[in-house]
C-alpha cells in the first residue's frame, strides 16, 4: 500500500480538478505503481475464467477483480468532489481512467500553455528573493517537463536573467561573459553569491 506520507500529501496537493489533468496522472501512475496495481488501467478487466479453468486461474482473476476496486477507489480519492460525482458512476478502473483521460486531455493541453505563458512571463519582484525566484522559474520548469514538454537548459537559464530586476544587470552581464559555464544547477549559487 501506498505510504501514509506519499497518501496524505497527494491527497492534499494533487487531487484532479480538470485543468491538472497531466501531472494528475502521471501522480496516479506513481501511486499504482507504489500500489502494484498499475496493470488494472493497463489491461482493464479480463474475461472471467471458465468452470474448468484451473485453481491459480481462477485466483488471478479474483485478484484482478479486487485490485480494479483498489484502483477505482484510489482514482475517485484523488478528485475534486465536483469531479468525482462524474466519474463515480463507472465500475471498473480503466473504463474510468480511460474516460478521464478523454475528458480532461484538451484541458491539459491548455494547461501546459498557461505554464508556459507564466514560465516567459514571470518577472522577479522588488520583494522577491533571487533564490526564491530561480526556484519558482525552475519549478514551473520541472512541471512542463513532466508534462512532455522540457525547456533546455540554456533556455531556462536565459529566460530566467531575462525576469530578474534592472538592478541585477550588472550580474546578469557578468555571467554572460563568465568563463563559468551558467547552467541551473549553480544559477542559484551564482546568483545568491551576487545578492
Amino acid at each position: 500500500m501506498t505510504s501514509k506520507a506519499v497518501s496524505q500529501e497527494l491527497s492534499k496537493t494533487e487531487k484532479l480538478n480538470g485543468a491538472n489533468h497531466s501531472v494528475w496522472k502521471c501522480r496516479i501512475h506513481h501511486i499504482l505503481f507504489q500500489d502494484k496495481v498499475q496493470y488494472v488501467i493497463d489491461i482493464g478487466i479480463p474475461t472471467p475464467p471458465s468452470e474448468n479453468s484451473n485453481v491459480a486461474a481462477k485466483r488471478m482473476s479474483e485478484k484482478h477483480v479486487e485490485d480494479d476496486k483498489t484502483t477505482r477507489n484510489i482514482l475517485l480519492t484523488f478528485m475534486e468532489p465536483d469531479i468525482e460525482i462524474l466519474f463515480e458512476e463507472y465500475t471498473h478502473a480503466k473504463t474510468m481512467f480511460d474516460a478521464i483521460t478523454e475528458a480532461y486531455y484538451a484541458s491539459s493541453e491548455t494547461y501546459i500553455q498557461i505554464l508556459i505563458e507564466r514560465f516567459n512571463g514571470t518577472m522577479m519582484n522588488e520583494s522577491d528573493n533571487v533564490i526564491e525566484h530561480v526556484n519558482k522559474m525552475s519549478v514551473i520548469a520541472k512541471e512542463l517537463a513532466i508534462l512532455g514538454n522540457p525547456i533546455l537548459d540554456k533556455m531556462q537559464v536565459s529566460t530566467i536573467l531575462h525576469t530578474l530586476l534592472d538592478s541585477w544587470d550588472s550580474v546578469v552581464v557578468a555571467l554572460n561573459y563568465s568563463a563559468t559555464p551558467v547552467n541551473m544547477k549553480n544559477l542559484p549559487t551564482l546568483l545568491g553569491i551576487e545578492a
